[in-house]
């Protein structure tokens, strides 16, 4: 399987971290008192968001600084001085700017939830309330001024019989080509996988080989083939830096 790649830096990029000294060895009073002097309290007790997420608040940032830019405005002071106005008009320049992206309305309640985070990311303290309400109501009027669509995309399901018939393609077709012939084989992996176990698509993509484990099983009926066991340990799944623990799924098949 390939190599997990490393994480993005975060936003803040300037946190103190604690040295290999600080963290294997006994401490001094001088140690404490230096770790107690460095504590970066703006930067330190922010969340430590996935990949995904950081890219969402790069990207969201990104536009901001645009839009700063060409209203002559200083970026980081409006997004802490932030008002009602100032997103109203952010937001009417993101719709024009992306308007060949960004054309339903999940979309843009997504950007509204990223700058949300964004926002809370530089200044340390959550939008007020207020102003959280007064979006709602902007964000409904914008839906409707840009012609937003407004339906949930369909997401429909993946019967066992249409499985096959994908699996049987991918192994049997002489028109789908890969750089290397294991790619079809994890391919089909993470396919059956997903179909299994309803996990998520990124879940699966970051499994590693340390996260199998295969047991066998005596057959308590007396067979001679033995029952397989397969444990997945599951790591990057939503919510895994925050207040979710691993967890796995169990197979069970014969051969």
């Amino acid at each position: 399987m390939p190599q997990r790649r490393a994480a993005p830096a975060a936003l803040s990029g300037h946190g103190v971290h604690l040295t290999r000294a600080q963290t294997t060895g006994s401490l001094s009073a001088e140690d404490l008192n230096e770790i107690e002097a460095s504590f970066d309290e703006k930067t330190l007790t922010q969340r430590v968001y996935s990949d995904s997420t950081e890219i969402l608040l790069k990207q969201v940032e990104k536009l901001w600084v645009q839009y700063c830019a060409i209203r002559t405005l200083d970026h980081e002071a409006a997004i802490e001085k932030v008002n009602i106005r100032l997103l109203h008009n952010f937001f009417v320049w993101v719709l024009n700017y992306r308007k060949t992206t960004l054309r339903a309305k999940g979309t843009l309640e997504t950007y509204w939830k990223v700058f949300c985070l964004l926002r809370e990311h530089k200044v340390g303290l959550k939008l007020d309330k207020l102003v959280i309400r007064q979006m709602h109501g902007v964000l409904q009027r914008l839906v409707k001024d840009f012609g937003l669509n407004t339906k949930k995309r369909e997401k429909v399901p993946m019967h066992a019989e249409d499985l096959f018939e994908v699996l049987r393609t991918l192994w049997a077709s002489t028109e789908m080509t890969f750089d290397h012939e294991r790619h079809r084989t994890q391919l089909s992996l993470i396919m059956l996988l997903a179909g299994i176990t309803g996990s998520r698509p990124g879940a699966l993509l970051a499994l590693r080989y340390r996260d199998v484990r295969v047991t066998l099983l005596r057959d308590p009926m007396g067979g001679e083939q033995p029952i397989v066991l397969i444990d997945l340990s599951y790591e990057y799944t939503k919510g895994y830096l925050g207040a979710k623990d691993r967890y796995g799924d169990v197979l069970v098949t014969t051969f």
